[in-house]
């Protein structure tokens, strides 16, 4: 886990406190070496790329699968040509407020489906992944059963420190024929191996609190305010707060609720990007599905992504069928505002406490690695099995 002190993208707002900014660094399954050997090839050599994948993270690492993409004009190891069908129709989706039903058109054009009860399954995460998990599978199973794909239900562990236990690793080599081209010609051909994996990230950010009596002491005795504190598991995607009032000071005195706003940001700061899925008349979205959960004496969220009361909000494009507010910017952020509120009557016997939000999310993410081969034509290819 990652611990950081949070002001980690902006300054939080505070009045004389001030918290030093450290930057999580993200992390996932990484591209450890992608190869083609040899560099420069005539078409009548093999041409063997070599992938070699880690599990860089703190979470396992599920559905682990690769592809290569530029191989157009190749031929595999029997001379075959290296075409279709290995491409996909894009992955829809038809997101009402109690399902969501993806769909996606298949090689031979059929329409496949699959999805999720969002009310049968509420509350119910890994239930949920598992069956997006089943959906993804049978989404991608051609192309990662294919002369140019690999794996698809991997599992990698990722490294415990404390016991000396490494990171799991894989590796796959695939040969090919390059490309025939005329007497005279050279050139370079970009092979991209792009891989898949489906992972989450959890953490927590305790936020002080203190009653307008004990924050009017702490001040007289020249006490500093504890900062927020913020922990992520390592992974492509982060949660942090970006801005807060802090600490939270509480007027026991009053009626009602503390009504303390703050925004948190999602923010892809991996090397790749997480799944978009297209909605039937709608706006594209990244798919995170998780839950926020908010623990602290007499609190409970206000207003969080249009969700009012309780201690739990839930994160799923399932629930904002008419508005896209999950969808990762083009910097790869995604920010949000949220509003807890606190019963002033818990502090008039309670001088400070710590307000915990922890949070669990899944996604589905792909990271690429390019390499290049140069292709030299010649005048007779006699020697190319299958390649008249």
């Amino acid at each position: 886990m990652v611990l950081a002190v949070i002001s980690l993208l902006a300054i939080i707002l505070i009045s004389g406190c001030t918290s030093n900014t450290k930057p999580v660094v993200g992390k996932g399954v990484v591209v450890n070496e992608f190869s083609a050997d040899p560099k420069v090839a005539q078409p009548d050599d093999t041409v063997t790329f070599y992938l070699d994948i880690e599990n860089a993270g703190d979470v396992t690492a599920h559905n682990v699968g690769a592809v290569l993409y530029g191989l157009e004009g190749w031929n595999d190891i029997n001379g075959n040509p290296i075409s279709g069908p290995y491409t996909l129709s894009g992955l829809n989706s038809y997101v009402s407020q109690n399902s969501i039903e993806f769909y996606w058109t298949d090689n031979q054009g059929h329409t496949i489906r699959g999805g999720y009860d969002w009310d049968r399954e509420r509350g119910y995460l890994d239930a949920i992944w598992n069956n997006f998990r089943i959906v993804i599978g049978n989404y991608y199973h051609d192309l990662f059963s294919s002369v140019i794909g690999a794996w698809g239900d991997l599992e990698l562990r990722p490294a415990i420190p404390e016991k000396n236990i490494p990171a799991q690793f894989q590796t796959k080599q695939w040969t090919f024929y390059p490309p025939i081209l005329p007497e005279g010609v050279k050139q370079t051909y970009k092979v991209t191996a792009r891989v898949y994996y489906d992972y989450k990230t959890t953490g927590t950010i305790n936020i002080p609190v203190y009653s307008s009596a004990e924050w009017e002491r702490r001040q007289n005795s020249g006490k500093t305010a504890d900062t927020i504190l913020s922990s992520n598991s390592a992974g492509p995607i982060q949660l942090n707060i970006i801005k807060a009032t802090s600490p939270i000071i509480v007027n026991e005195k009053r009626a009602g609720y503390e009504k303390p706003t703050f925004t948190l940001q999602f923010q892809n700061v991996g090397d790749g990007w997480p799944l978009v899925i297209d909605r039937l008349g709608q706006e594209s979205t990244s798919l995170l599905l998780g839950t926020i959960k908010v623990d602290g004496p007499g609190v409970i969220f206000d207003d969080c992504l249009g969700q009012t009361g309780g201690n739990i909000i839930y994160v799923d494009p399932n629930l904002y069928p008419e508005v896209n507010i999950l969808k990762l910017r083009s910097d790869g952020k995604l920010p949000f505002q949220c509003t807890l509120a606190i019963d002033r009557s818990v502090f008039a016997s309670q001088p400070m406490a710590t307000i915990t939000l922890s949070f669990d999310f899944r996604y589905y993410y792909y990271t690429d690695a390019t390499t290049d081969v140069t292709v030299i034509g010649e005048s007779e290819f006699s020697s190319i099995p299958n390649r008249d």
